[in-house]
């Protein structure tokens, strides 16, 4: 009966609305709880009664409870007699196994501090049956929650998973464990896959969070097995009848045909294979694999027929998560996973829903497993007010990133190689993150009127390249203050050069070498006391890859605009002929330090872009509302300029507005840009 139960896929459920039932939405999905006392038949399509379990009368003294199961000598006695009677079943033993069943299955119902409380049955079966380092887990409210996620995402036909981002000591790794395990032992001829930030890893993940939790499953709740190894094997827990003195006795028994296995951290490991459920198990402090590349591989494990036909559970904590790129990708991934940004496929372009577990809600716990949130708030407040008496900013910095609040805490550097002042960057980043895109700039592009050497005009679009904080309107008695540009024949003069500048780190020819960069540039609104607003701040952002012709048109068009001058490397030939042949040469600038006295000849540009960039972010922090831009800024080092596209746009920026510029005359000697940037050729 139960070999048979478990080649089904019951799972209480989340994703559509029951009948009587209640909705909690849960970070961003609103999941389905049945009436109190029911539980939903998936299989069936239809609600049946379960009651509500009560372990006390006292309000006070109500609380999970693990369910006890018979005495082990009845179960000696019943296999004792079916040694000679193969289809005896011990009346008690056998009312037991199928309550069990039922709320593995379809959940369970408890009284908690007086309070009717449903847990999945995912969940039920974690609490009961899968033991850990420190015994049995605890019930735990913010485990609830995330089960229900859990849940929703393994009935929504276009969800293929979950991205999970919290705290260490959370239990994530075993209920990640108890999740593949779960659904691969009652699933016929599937795959569960494991990967970690090393094959070693995920050897002592497979062994310490699958196996030895394995140990305290029942036997009604383990599928046939491959014995060979014993019940501890080393590689992989194969649900095959067991191989008997060379005889292959695969198919021979009621065995599922499954297994759970692991691989190296490799993008290509699991390529070709088809997985039910897949764990990747800190994925965001794999240093030496792209994340972005083993994602891509492992959809298309999950993915036959552009229907998704497995799970992947993604688990990290935030603890020594990865540098530069590697945090890039994660953070990649997670705005990839946002179930509020969907394509036309209903789809998140990850096909992963995220979840992040605050700090304050996992640290302390009341009896009745809720989240003793005051409480951890003013533990953790207490901890960072110490790193800030002392000034210790990058010390705080690290220690938020631990123990975060909010996702931004998640992905903010913890100081060690910051240039700038890290926490004061972070905060910001912190502040932006609570406000709306549309209310930090508008997205779209700049479009000729009527082609190349035409009027600029806007184009909204949330697609489009630019990011635009500020617009030129009308003039007073009529006349528009954009596309102030003059034309002497074929040559075109800006004539806003008192008001804006720009700054852009360009491509060249063609990407010959390395990773490709993207084409950065900013738009800045010069110094003006009449607008404080937007005195001395950043008005566009533009960080993209197009095509050549593009990006070379689309500076132009930005220059055309606002009428201002262009700082570039004058060694990027290609953006350079581009706007000379079309006549807008004279929109570009460079940087001369003869025409600075107050500059050292011998002093670099990037140490002057750097010097200028501490200088505003000290002035100007409450400026700057690019998010880009300030992530750059946490991990930009000198030594890997090529990185930061935006952060090298804005030192351009920077240095074009606040030093005098001017074509190199032979009486000048300029700054050295080719010390900054590294050389990439793009074909036009």
């Amino acid at each position: 009966m139960f070999g048979e139960n478990a080649k089904k896929h019951y799972i209480a459920r989340m994703f559509k609305k029951i009948k009587g039932g209640k909705v909690e939405h849960i970070q961003g999905l609103d999941c389905n709880i049945p009436p109190v006392g029911w539980a939903y038949n998936y299989d069936d399509d239809k609600l049946f009664k379960i009651g509500v379990f009560k372990n006390s009368e006292n309000p006070i003294k109500q609380k999970f409870t693990r369910t006890l199961a018979p005495l082990e000598k009845k179960f000696v006695t019943e296999r004792t007699r079916q040694e000679s009677d193969p289809g005896y079943f011990d009346d008690d033993l056998e009312i037991f196994r199928r309550k069990e069943w039922d709320r593995r299955l379809y959940g369970y119902w408890f009284y908690n501090n007086g309070k009717p409380t449903f847990i999945t049955g995912l969940h039920y079966f974690y609490l009961n049956y899968w033991e850990i380092d420190i015994g049995y887990p605890n019930y735990r409210d913010v485990d609830r929650k995330w089960f229900y996620f859990v849940s929703y995402c393994d009935q929504d036909p276009n969800c293929g998973g979950i991205l999970d981002i919290e705290k260490r000591r959370g239990g994530k790794s075993y209920r990640g464990g108890c999740y593949l395990y779960e659904g691969v032992s009652r699933a016929s001829k599937k795959l569960g896959a494991i990967q970690s930030k090393t094959r070693e890893d995920a050897r002592a993940l497979f062994a310490e969070k699958i196996i030895e939790p394995f140990q305290s499953v029942p036997d009604f709740f383990v599928p046939e097995y491959d014995k060979a190894g014993g019940k501890r094997p080393k590689t992989e827990l194969r649900f095959f009848a067991t191989n008997k003195k060379g005889i292959n006795e695969e198919g021979d028994k009621d065995d599922l045909a499954s297994l759970i296995n692991f691989r190296d951290s490799s993008e290509k490991a699991y390529d070709g294979r088809k997985i039910h459920r897949g764990l990747v198990d800190e994925y965001g402090k794999v240093e030496d694999v792209n994340i972005e590349e083993r994602h891509r591989t492992l959809k298309y494990c999950i993915l036959q027929d552009g229907k998704i036909i497995g799970k992947l559970m993604y688990v990290t904590t935030v603890e020594d998560m990865g540098r530069g790129n590697a945090r890039r990708n994660v953070k990649k991934l997670w705005n990839e996973s946002d179930v509020n940004k969907r394509n036309d496929n209903d789809r998140t372009t990850s096909l992963l829903y995220r979840y992040f577990i605050e700090a304050y809600e996992s640290e302390f716990f009341d009896e009745y497993g809720m989240s003793l949130k005051d409480k951890a708030v003013t533990y953790f407040n207490n901890i960072f007010k110490d790193f800030e008496k002392k000034g210790d900013h990058r010390s705080l910095a690290s220690e938020k990133r631990k123990n975060p609040f909010t996702i931004e805490d998640v992905f903010r550097s913890d100081g060690d190689t910051c240039l700038f002042n890290a926490i004061e960057i972070s905060n910001r980043l912190s502040e932006l993150a609570w406000k709306e895109e549309s209310i930090l700039y508008d997205v779209g592009n700049f479009l000729w009127e009527s082609g190349i050497g035409s009027k600029v005009v806007w184009n909204p679009n949330p697609s489009g390249r630019f990011k635009v904080r500020y617009f030129l309107h009308n003039k007073e008695g009529g006349g528009d203050e954009s596309n102030n540009v003059k034309s002497y024949g074929d040559l075109r003069i800006p004539k806003n050069t008192n008001s804006f500048v720009i700054g852009c780190d360009p491509y060249d020819h063609d990407f010959s070498t390395g990773t490709p960069s993207d084409a950065a540039f900013y738009v800045m609104k010069k110094y003006d006391p009449s607008d404080p607003v937007f005195s001395n701040s950043l008005i566009v952002e533009y960080c993209a890859r197009p095509t050549p012709k593009e990006f070379y048109e689309d500076v132009i068009k930005a220059g055309v605009y606002y009428g201002c001058m262009i700082l570039f490397e004058n060694q990027k030939y290609g953006l350079k002929h581009y706007m000379e042949d079309h006549g807008y040469g004279r929109f570009l600038m460079h940087f001369n330090n003869s025409l600075n006295p107050g500059i050292a000849a011998s002093q670099s540009s990037k140490q002057l872009g750097a010097e200028t960039a501490e200088i505003y972010f000290s002035e100007n922090m409450d400026k700057i509302f690019f998010p880009g831009l300030l992530e750059d800024a946490l991990e930009f080092t000198i030594t890997e300029t090529t990185k930061y596209d935006r952060f090298m746009a804005f030192m351009w920026t920077l240095i074009a507005s606040k030093y005098m510029l001017g074509k190199v005359n032979n009486n000048g000697v300029a700054i050295d840009i080719h010390s900054i940037y590294k050389q990439y050729r793009i074909n036009a």
